[in-house]
């Protein structure tokens, strides 16, 4: 599957699956996690040889299941960036159906390693005051994408500091945006985290 880079989108770890055509597009920081180079094309056994041998046959499982089945997604686990480091990330997004099968695959990836395992409970205590925005933010975010609790608040986390935006107004927005599941909410939220227009 050859990927091809986009334009650079900072610290944003966004992708595009079209699934007639078996072509990816990444932003430059997966192709940097992935130590893919800027125009190598990369075959779906390079990436799945970054992901720690213990999560590869579930991750690929549920890249199957998205293939199948349109609709939100999230799912946890590791890479082996080319220096060797363990990162733990999330990737949520959403695949999209035409007539009959699934056409396209969005979303994005967050890299939780610090932002879950050291400053989770760090930063919920030092929102006491803002503690029920962002647990509502996470709850809609977790009903959206099916994540865990832990992997909701590191998305929101790691694009509030990734975008200079205060953690409660990061909340209050995705709360106001109403996401609540619903197709447009998916649409809505894929949209807010990775920058991009459906």
């Amino acid at each position: 599957m050859p990927f091809e880079a986009v334009d650079n989108l900072g610290p944003s770890l966004m992708f595009d699956y079209l699934v007639n055509t078996d072509t990816w597009t990444c932003s430059e920081g997966i192709r940097a996690l992935y130590g893919v180079a800027e125009g190598q094309p990369v075959k779906t056994a390079h990436m799945l040889a970054r992901i720690v041998a213990e999560d590869r046959d579930t991750i690929f499982g549920m890249f199957q299941r998205t293939l199948q089945t349109p609709g939100p997604f999230s799912c946890e686990f590791r890479i082996c960036d080319p220096r060797g480091t363990i990162h733990h990330v999330v990737l949520a997004g959403e695949s999209r159906a035409a007539p009959g099968q699934v056409e396209r695959v969005q979303g994005f990836m967050v890299d939780i390693t610090n932002s879950v395992r050291q400053g989770a409970a760090e930063a919920v205590e030092a929102s006491a005051e803002h503690r029920a925005v962002i647990e509502q933010a996470k709850g809609a975010i977790m009903a959206t994408f099916g994540m865990n609790e832990a992997a909701a608040f590191a998305v929101l986390q790691r694009f509030s500091q990734n975008h200079n935006i205060k953690l409660r107004d990061l909340a209050a927005r995705v709360v106001s945006d109403g996401v609540c599941g619903s197709e447009d909410d998916v649409t809505r939220i894929r949209q807010m985290f990775s920058g991009t227009p459906a």
